[in-house]
């Protein structure tokens, strides 16, 4: 009996090490003044939201269009096609239907680039990946937040 115990707490050693650990202690809001690390900032609509990945030797991201409406900053366009590894919080099974405001770098960018800010792994040739830092929320927001009221107050400028 005792050795039964005691391969029972083994496996459940083992089982609990096994489990992802939270890479944040602390989680931080967007700081809006990586704004400038945008290559491209659009209002718009998400469609065709999809996880990438899942199975246990690979890692998950997700891809998406944006429709969209407004260029706040950047390159004119009617829909941009984007991935995003967000390690941070982990990827949502779905995207709210509400006008969203995004900030987007291609995953080489020619503008300078914070040591923290993420771009994607995962991003595909040519996607455009989603801005965010490790431990911080992503530049996705409600079109009418208070955060993408900020940014458009800083693109302004």
């Amino acid at each position: 009996m005792r050795n039964h115990i005691v391969r029972l707490a083994i496996l459940a050693a083992i089982a609990f090490a096994a489990t992802p650990a939270a890479a944040c202690r602390v989680y931080r809001m967007a700081d809006i003044a990586d704004i400038e690390q945008a290559d491209l900032v659009v209002e718009g609509r998400i469609s065709d939201y999809a996880i990438i990945g899942g199975a246990a030797n690979m890692i998950s991201y997700a891809r998406f269009d944006v429709l969209v409406d407004d260029v706040l900053k950047g390159e004119r366009r009617e829909k941009v096609a984007v991935t995003w590894d967000n390690s941070t919080f982990g990827i949502p099974e779905k995207m709210v239907a509400d006008p969203v405001l995004i900030a987007l770098r291609y995953p080489v960018s020619e503008t300078s680039l914070h040591a923290q800010t993420v771009i994607s792994a995962n991003a595909d040739r040519g996607v455009f990946t989603v801005l965010q830092r490790p431990c911080a929320q992503a530049f996705i927001f409600k079109k009418d937040d208070v955060q993408a009221a900020a940014v458009r107050q800083m693109l302004r400028r």
